[in-house]
């Protein structure tokens, strides 16, 4: 058994399917059956019952996912140790973010690995959420920061900030807060069901029994905010997208209430390598980049990271 295995083996049972499975890594389907037969042979027990729908857990193989998330945990901490004693850490790293947080944090980021890692090439990129995980996936970025990751264990991922979410709209009255169900007395440009954020509103809607009024466009950040400041409709937004236009041309913002409405953004990297002492220190840069925006208030919300370099301070 090693840790590549292990890994695979998580796979397979978060997705329940060897197919589902082995698009996540990347590899190819037959590889992945035979690195589950491996396991299971090295084990001497069956791991997975095999139906027509997939794959799902034995006895066995509840036990084992059990114990294997806290050992591949210890890894990841073994291999951060050994990261940070690289007192120069030098070469490319690529990460993603979705525009709204790309909007806010790749100033300061940039700015930060400039001043302190001379020796790193940084490559920030902007893409729709749903193109992250693939984008890490793949290898094409080291890191990514994306929304409500809660429960995928696929990657490693710590939550670093809990941001509010506003009514944004150039007529929308002067209230600084506005409850859920007066949303729908506007007419927005709302993310579809797919994207992190459409189903949490979707999953509000459900709750209080209300329809919202969608206008019929699905775009990213950047258009909708143009539409939204031209005057065309209303959309749901964070600070972090608004912080220097709201009070412009009318352009104003209502923080959402009853319920609060919020979504928390994550720092992801893959569990299995290639690392490197870089890939960790622009992590640590993401952490305190996010601090100073959020105590510049160009960022609403919580900041929720454990930032071991403000531990060292």
């Amino acid at each position: 058994m090693n840790s590549r295995l292990l890994v695979q083996f998580m796979a397979v049972a978060n997705a329940g399917t060897i197919t589902g499975a082995s698009r996540q890594l990347n590899i190819a389907q037959p590889a992945l059956s035979h690195a589950i037969a491996t396991l299971e042979k090295d084990l001497g027990i069956r791991l997975f019952h095999r139906h027509r729908r997939g794959v799902e857990l034995t006895d066995a193989g509840s036990i084992l996912f059990e114990r294997a998330r806290p050992i591949l945990d210890s890894l990841d901490a073994a291999r951060l140790a050994v990261r940070e004693a690289d007192p120069a850490p030098s070469g490319n790293v690529s990460i993603a973010m979705p525009g709204s947080v790309a909007y806010v944090l790749a100033r300061p980021l940039y700015e930060i690995v400039r001043a302190q890692y001379r020796h790193i090439r940084l490559d920030i990129e902007d893409a729709l959420t749903g193109h992250l995980p693939r984008w890490l996936r793949t290898g094409r970025s080291d890191l990514i920061v994306r929304f409500d990751a809660a429960d995928d264990t696929e990657f490693r991922s710590e939550p670093i900030f809990r941001e509010d979410l506003y009514l944004v709209g150039t007529g929308i009255g002067r209230e600084s807060t506005i409850r859920f169900l007066e949303l729908q007395n506007h007419a927005m440009f709302l993310p579809d069901p797919q994207h992190g954020m459409g189903r949490a509103i979707a999953r509000y809607e459900e709750e209080l029994g209300i329809t919202l009024d969608r206008l019929p466009l699905s775009a990213a950040v950047h258009p909708v905010l143009s539409l939204v400041e031209a005057g065309a409709g209303c959309a749901i937004l964070p600070w972090s997208i608004i912080f220097d236009k709201v009070g412009k041309n009318g352009l104003r913002a209502r923080k959402i209430v009853d319920p609060d409405v919020s979504r928390t953004a994550y720092l992801s990297q893959r569990r299995s390598g290639p690392y490197s002492s870089a890939v960790a220190a622009v992590g640590e840069a993401v952490l305190e980049s996010t601090r100073q925006v959020h105590a510049e208030k160009k960022w609403h919300g919580e900041y929720l990271a454990t930032d071991s370099r403000a531990k060292r301070r």
